[in-house]
């Protein structure tokens, strides 16, 4: 055998080897990638291209670890690299793609799968990345549609099964969810982020018993004492009932006047499709006075999401006005016409409407309207700042009777914040508002809220909550006095 031959053997047998070993090795960092652990798969294929520079696999690996372990930016810019070089590349577009949503760039995420399907219409990883827009864009139906087809192509991608999960709870479609769920578990069996959401949504579908004290006392020398307990039971994904029953004792402790009220309800709601909820309650009311009585009290409204990140609620009502002894004696039912509307816009801007139309067994009337626009700030803890607006108006002032102004406006700012600590064990709700109120368009009066709440999560099931509140605002009560409440809550979930 030739020297020559000898040595083209051996720089192929070498070529071999040295082949093998930088798969092997390469091999190391998939499993980082696929463990999740990506500041490790980041400094393996940082390390690896120091030796093979010009591998594509690895820069697009390094690309998805860089991405995954915190620095998108960086990532969309390796992945713009491997695109100059080789721009049909359907795994580079769709790594990039993918890069759009760890940026919260959803839109151009959305735009850069639409391509990637011009190109590529059968690719599931590319009908799941279009679901993942879609569900990130809170467009749910067309998410849920997108997750089907990728499933239809290949059944078999875990990713797809679990953004499928996680949307169709998102879009109040929890039956599914769980069914989605069960797939999945059985095949993987220690997928913890499903596991977690299965615990999560079946918690919504547990007993719970409430029990509340509340006190509150004003500048009337009103006292009244409240104790409230609630059972909810859902039968299922749709239906659910709940039985309350209400024990109040009012008093004045100038007159020395009293008053106790029984009230028993039983509630019912179903839902209709995932956006229309029915609520209903109805209830007997038992008073003993000076004047007593008793009668059927009631409530029964929609309520609705016509976009994902707005609430429509349409209700009506009877009950009996009850601030204090007075008030109850006078024994004027109220009938109430409400709408409420919520939304709350991606920018973290809010806005929150109610309406009110009273119309009360004395022949008067009253319409409210009440407006708030806040601005949520993106922390850990929640801070909330904004602007509050009420006016009310009434068909007949009766103010020797209860709080029946002609015409008044409120206007505030306020501030909030909701605290938790690291166990999630401890949450501190803290609020405060300072503002003016005008009463008849000719005497005006600075206002003041403050609102505080304490909760403990004692068990998993287990909740304690001390509340108070205490305010000089007149609409806060319809006997129009100062007034402070403390309570106690305790609510234990089966």
């Amino acid at each position: 055998m030739s020297k020559s031959f000898k040595l083209i053997l051996s720089l192929l047998f070498f070529c071999f080897v040295n082949v093998l070993w930088s798969q092997n090795e390469i091999d190391t960092g998939f499993e980082l990638l696929e463990k999740g652990e990506f500041k490790k798969a980041e400094q393996f294929f940082k390390s690896y291209l120091n030796k093979f520079p010009d591998n594509r696999t690895a820069q697009l690996c390094y690309g998805r670890a860089v991405g995954l372990s915190g620095n998108p930016e960086k990532a969309l810019s390796i992945f713009d690299m491997l695109l100059e070089l080789d721009p049909k590349n359907i795994e580079f577009l769709i790594n990039k793609a993918e890069a759009y949503l760890w940026l919260k760039k959803y839109k151009e995420g959305l735009k850069s799968y639409e391509f990637i399907m011009t190109l590529d219409p059968n690719n599931p990883i590319v009908h799941m990345g279009l679901a993942n827009s879609y569900s990130s864009l809170n467009q749910y139906n067309n998410a849920i549609k997108y997750y089907k087809k990728s499933l239809a192509l290949n059944n078999t991608i875990l990713g797809t099964k679990i953004g499928l999960a996680f949307t169709y709870h998102a879009n109040n479609e929890n039956k599914k969810a769980l069914t989605v769920i069960a797939e999945i578990l059985e095949v993987n069996p220690n997928e913890e982020n499903i596991k977690k959401l299965q615990l999560k949504i079946k918690k919504l579908y547990k007993p719970e018993v409430s029990q509340d004290f509340k006190l509150t006392f004003d500048s009337g020398d009103n006292s009244n004492f409240h104790s409230e307990t609630k059972l909810k039971y859902p039968i299922n994904t749709k239906h659910k009932i709940g039985l309350t029953y209400r024990y109040s004792h009012f008093k004045n402790s100038i007159s020395q006047n009293i008053a106790n009220q029984n009230t028993f309800n039983f509630d019912y709601s179903v839902s209709l499709r995932n956006t229309i909820k029915v609520v209903s309650n109805i209830g007997c009311l038992i008073s003993s006075s000076n004047q007593s009585y008793s009668d059927f009290i009631f409530k029964l409204g929609l309520e609705t999401k016509p976009k994902h990140n707005q609430n429509l609620n349409v209700y009506i009502s009877k009950e009996y006005h009850n601030f204090n002894v007075d008030l109850i004696n006078l024994d004027i039912a109220q009938y109430h016409g409400i709408v409420n509307y919520h939304w709350f816009t991606r920018s973290r801007i809010g806005l929150y409407g109610q309406y009110i139309y009273t119309h009360q067994t004395d022949e008067n009337s009253r319409n409210l309207g009440f407006l708030s626009l806040y601005y949520s700030f993106n922390t850990k803890q929640l801070i909330k700042l904004g602007l509050n607006g009420n006016y009310i108006s009434f068909s007949e002032s009766k103010p020797l009777q209860y709080f029946s102004p002609d015409s008044y406006t409120l206007g505030e700012i306020f501030a909030e914040t909701k605290i938790k600590n690291k166990s999630n064990k401890l949450e501190m709700m803290m609020l405060a508002a300072v503002g003016v109120q005008i009463f008849d368009a000719n005497s005006s009066q600075s206002t003041y809220r403050l609102e505080a709440s304490l909760a403990y999560k004692v068990k998993d099931k287990f909740i304690a909550k001390l509340y108070g509140s205490h305010s000089n605002i007149a609409s806060s009560n319809a006997a129009g006095f100062e007034f402070s409440s403390i309570g106690l809550n305790l609510l234990y979930k089966f």
